[in-house]
């Protein structure tokens, strides 16, 4: 069974757009900020699969795997990625960073998309489904908090 889930997130931040973009352009730096990461690893030009940690326990254990294909524009401080096929993915992901000038720092959106293959017994659907929304907005709201905390002169970084 496919579970998708949407996160929706804007804050605004005291860093520049030109600062904000520097960070969420740069996938490995950004993805550091990422909670719950076993590995990140470069895959062709533009590339990168994620490998998340193991969520759940028994038949509610799973661990996404998927591979987005980034692409950033400078003058218009966009970053976007799509799904790309990757041999071992479970999981679809797209999204987008949008940063707009607000003052003398940055409005900040990030939209993300995820659609993860869940394999699980019919009894179990609905809290499957429950546990993937669940942490997938756990997962996001902490990222985009690490990111908040470095752009605002700390470090964010996940350790």
């Amino acid at each position: 069974m496919d579970v998708s889930a949407t996160a929706d997130h804007s804050f605004s931040v005291p860093a520049s757009p030109d600062q904000t973009f520097a960070l969420v352009s740069d996938v490995p730096d950004s993805v550091a900020h990422f909670p719950g990461l076993d590995s990140l690893d470069g895959v062709g030009p533009g590339a990168w699969r994620w490998t998340l940690a193991r969520l759940g326990a028994g038949k509610l254990s799973l661990q996404a795997i998927y591979t987005c294909r980034y692409t950033s524009d400078a003058r218009t401080h966009g970053v976007r990625w799509e799904a790309a096929d990757g041999p071992t993915d479970n999981a679809r992901v797209s999204g987008a960073w949008t940063i707009t000038a607000e003052g003398d720092g940055a409005r900040v959106r990030l939209v993300n998309t995820l659609t993860v293959t869940v394999t699980a017994p019919r009894l179990m659907r609905r809290p499957a489904e429950a546990l993937v929304r669940r942490e997938n907005e756990r997962l996001i709201q902490r990222y985009v908090e690490n990111i908040q905390a470095t752009l605002r002169g700390g470090d964010g970084r996940v350790r």
